[in-house]
């Protein structure tokens, strides 16, 4: 996230703007790297002046927004997160990463209706959207919502995600496999399931063997986890 703001830095540099506004995206930056090395309180302080007491354009502000409510995110502050993205899609409305991590913050709140609409208006404004495609893909194919299961849109929201990856990520894979569960396709969710498993790193290999148990049994997975 912080090329968006070097790039911002280097066209304002080029352009002569204000030195004041060059030296809040530079400290954009630094907050980002702070963000990056796990230092959230200190990334959370210097985003805070710069939304606050800095001269940042109406799209920087909104980037720096959208990266303050990741970390609230990050934290478990979800509502605090929605507000910051909220704010974020208020200065740039077409600002697909911000939809796409407020869906992500309504749907760790249980709130699937408004994730739904949240990752649907971030591929509206950005098709290529990986994140926010895996993730409806996930609620269409998991959610304990009956309504809001769409086992055929999974497969496809899925599939797209998996391509653009050559199937080797182990998350966008275990989505997939959901995904063909929720469409009745159990034995191709088991094959995907298999190879989400080969990747998938240490700390996620209990869930996703349990969700290749439920399939080997025909049953779709259900994600209760936002109740």
């Amino acid at each position: 996230m912080h090329k968006l703001f070097f790039s911002a830095l280097l066209t304002m540099c080029f352009a002569g703007a204000p030195q004041s506004q060059a030296q809040d995206l530079a400290a954009c930056i630094v907050a980002q790297k702070l963000k990056d090395r796990g230092e959230l309180a200190r990334a959370t302080s210097l985003y805070t002046t710069c939304i606050q007491e800095g001269k940042l354009l109406a799209g920087s502000k909104s980037i720096a927004l959208n990266n303050r409510g990741n970390i609230y995110m990050d934290e478990g502050q979800y509502n605090q997160a929605i507000a910051d993205f909220d704010e974020s899609v208020k200065l740039d409305p077409e600002y697909s990463n911000a939809y796409s991590n407020r869906g992500m913050a309504n749907q760790l709140k249980g709130l699937y209706n408004a994730a739904v609409h949240d990752y649907a208006q971030a591929l509206k404004f950005e098709e290529g959207n990986l994140d926010a495609a895996n993730n409806l893909a996930w609620i269409l194919a998991t959610c304990p919502i009956s309504s809001l299961r769409d086992g055929e849109l999974a497969v496809d929201l899925a599939s797209r995600a998996n391509e653009a990856t050559s199937y080797s990520d182990s998350s966008r894979l275990d989505t997939l496999a959901a995904a063909y569960a929720e469409a009745g396709q159990f034995q191709v969710a088991i094959d995907y399931q298999l190879k989400a498993l080969k990747l998938a790193p240490e700390a996620e290999q209990r869930q996703q063997k349990d969700r290749l148990s439920n399939y080997q049994q025909g049953k779709a997975y259900r994600d209760l986890s936002g109740l």
